[in-house]
């Protein structure tokens, strides 16, 4: 008898199908190459600065042992250099301790912003001036329409102490030993609610005038309406401000990431979400640096689920939700031209970008093997 011609018709297309997905399938590339990179025939080809199967290394370059910002007399603990085309000068905006204190034993009343300026990326950097003083830490600068802006934690004076070693926590005057949703407690204890400020001038080298950083729906969020730290903000092209930040200290010492919006760098802001970006535990993460390009948006942080050394490159495109990769972007090994390689604690990540917006340099604060004072790290990248 014979085959209805339908039936090896209907066979054969599935079949092809069948094939068909398997090639898809074949040429999909790795976690969509990080948004860091084009998939071409089931490979990734990563943009300037990035590495990998899936795009999410950075590549880094050796540095010289005294490059970035490395006072031998007081300890810094990272920042960004803005370049000056007048002056033909980077300046740095770093957290700088004052009276040799180390970071870890005094940032709580010490950190001051200082400016520090090079010819060269990389550095060296050479401290200028106090741009704010105690307590003020974890800065990050922009240029608005002609305006230098410096977002930072702190914001309110203190009376920085001359140490040589660690020191207990402190209570700042008129702060509760917690902070809460109704008493933020800035300044008590180790990252209990520090509190976000903008400070703004025209001029590299000031005045600056300052103000806090307010949030106009932060109550309605039982995870970021109190202890907000670590801003790390986008500057869309219209002059308006996403800005990434570490929030809720005061719900069990647990801190996580938000993401807020404004319209002008001043603020207000608006909660973008009231639920965590990432859900690790019990500690989630930490020290976020967020941006946007073409192709979504984008984030690197560390102290994943308490774990202080995995750091991480995370996104997020058309979907909204945020893919992170298992691989960390850096790692504690710093390598050196001029000095052997050294481990190396690396915190507060953040980037610089060229004028195409492609990634130039990777900044953090370390502290380095023996060294007794902690560096702010400016590693230029492999483009």
């Amino acid at each position: 008898p014979l085959v209805p011609v339908a039936q090896p018709l209907q066979r054969s297309m599935l079949q092809w199908l069948s094939f068909a997905f398997m090639i898809s399938l074949a040429r999909a590339c790795l976690r969509d190459c990080s948004l860091n990179g084009n998939c071409v025939e089931g490979s990734c080809h990563c943009e300037s600065g990035w590495q990998g199967e899936a795009c999410d290394l950075l590549k880094l370059q050796p540095i010289d042992y005294n490059s970035g910002y490395f006072n031998q007399s007081a300890a810094s603990w990272g920042g960004l250099p803005l370049y000056d085309s007048n002056s033909q000068q980077w300046s740095l905006f770093a957290a700088e301790m004052l009276y040799g204190c180390d970071v870890f034993g005094s940032w709580k009343n010490n950190s001051r912003v200082i400016r520090a300026t090079s010819k060269d990326l990389a550095g060296s950097y050479t401290f200028q001036e106090q741009v704010l003083p105690s307590f003020s830490h974890n800065p990050t600068v922009r240029q608005i329409n002609g305006t230098y802006v410096v977002y930072y934690i702190g914001g309110w004076d203190m009376e920085p102490k001359h140490c040589t070693s660690k020191e207990s926590p402190w209570t700042a005057p008129g702060c509760t030993p917690e902070p809460s949703p109704t008493d933020d407690g800035c300044g008590c204890g180790l990252n209990e609610g520090c509190g976000i400020h903008v400070a703004y001038s025209s001029s590299l080298s000031g005045p600056w005038e300052t103000q806090p950083v307010l949030f106009t729906n932060a109550n309605s969020s039982q995870l970021f309406d109190c202890a907000r730290t670590n801003p790390s903000p986008f500057v869309h092209p219209n002059g308006s401000i996403t800005m990434a930040f570490n929030a809720g200290f005061c719900h069990n010492h647990l801190e996580t990431i938000g993401l807020g919006h404004a319209d002008d760098f001043k603020g207000p802001f608006t909660l973008l979400t009231s639920t965590a970006i990432f859900t690790d535990g019990p500690h989630q993460c930490e020290d976020p640096f967020f941006w946007i390009d073409s192709a979504g948006w984008h984030m690197l942080g560390h102290d994943f689920g308490g774990n202080i050394a995995f750091y991480a490159h995370s996104f997020t495109g058309q979907s909204g939700s945020w893919v992170r990769s298992p691989n960390s972007p850096y790692n504690e090994t710093v390598v050196f031209t001029d000095h052997e390689a050294l481990a190396c604690n690396v915190q507060r990540p953040q980037l610089v970008f060229d004028v195409d917006q492609h990634p130039v340099a990777l900044t953090n604060g370390a502290q380095c093997g023996q060294d007794k004072l902690q560096r702010t790290l400016i590693r230029p990248l492999q483009l």
